[in-house]
C-alpha cells in the first residue's frame, strides 16, 4: 500500500472516530434525565418544634388553632381514599380511639383529597370528628412526600417525636402502650406481615 493511501485511510478513520464521538456525546446529552427537583425528605425533622398552624375540623367547620391542636400529645394520621392499605387501617384506628381518649392523646386525621372524598372514606365512623383539612403547605410540612397511611407523633410542645408508615415498630409500640389503657380487640388490629 502506498503511503498516501495509508494516510488517507488514517484520516478517514480519524474523521469517523471524531464523528462517532461527537454523535455519542450529543446522544448522551439528550438521553440524560432533566435536572430533577431536590428529593423531598421522608418526614419532618424529628425532635424539632413544628411551626404553629391552624386546621379546619370538618365535622363542625371550626378552625382550630395550634394551641388547640397541640393541647396534649397528638397522633396525626394521613390517609387517602384511594389507598387500599388506608381502608384496612380504619378498624385499627377505630379500636385505638377509646384507649387514646383514656390516655388523653389527641387523634387528628387528614388526607390529600377533597373534603368530600375524605368524608366518604370515614363515613359515619367515630373517626369523622377527628378529620381535619390542612393548607397544602402545612400538609407538606407534616408529610413531605404525601405518604399514606402515614403517622406523626407530636408532643404537647409541638415537638415531632416519630413518624413513618402505620405498622412500623414505633407504631406497634404505640399500639402496645394504648393496650395498657384499654385492650384492643385482636381481630381489629392490623399487624405488618
Amino acid at each position: 500500500m502506498s503511503e498516501t493511501l495509508i494516510t488517507m485511510a488514517l484520516l478517514l478513520l480519524l474523521c469517523l472516530v471524531t464523528l462517532n464521538l461527537f454523535l455519542s456525546l450529543r446522544l448522551a446529552r439528550r438521553m440524560r434525565p432533566a435536572e430533577r427537583e431536590p428529593k423531598l425528605p421522608f418526614t419532618v425533622v424529628l425532635q424539632a418544634e413544628l411551626q404553629p398552624f391552624s386546621a379546619l375540623r370538618l365535622q363542625s367547620e371550626q378552625t382550630l388553632t395550634a394551641e388547640q391542636l397541640f393541647a396534649k400529645p397528638s397522633v396525626w394520621v394521613f390517609l387517602s381514599s384511594s389507598c387500599a392499605d388506608c381502608r384496612k387501617r380504619l378498624p385499627e384506628l377505630l379500636a385505638l380511639l377509646p384507649a387514646m381518649q383514656t390516655a388523653d392523646v389527641a387523634l387528628w386525621i387528614t388526607g390529600f383529597e377533597t373534603a368530600d372524598k375524605m368524608r366518604g372514606l370515614l363515613g359515619e365512623t367515630a373517626l369523622f370528628p377527628h378529620l381535619l383539612t390542612l393548607e397544602p403547605a402545612v400538609r407538606q410540612q407534616l408529610n413531605p412526600r404525601n405518604s399514606a397511611p402515614f403517622y406523626l407523633f407530636v408532643d404537647e410542645a409541638r415537638i415531632a417525636q416519630a413518624s413513618n408508615f402505620i405498622g412500623d415498630p414505633n407504631w406497634q409500640a404505640f399500639v402496645a402502650q394504648m393496650q395498657e389503657f384499654q385492650p384492643l380487640p385482636k381481630q381489629d388490629v392490623v399487624h405488618e406481615s
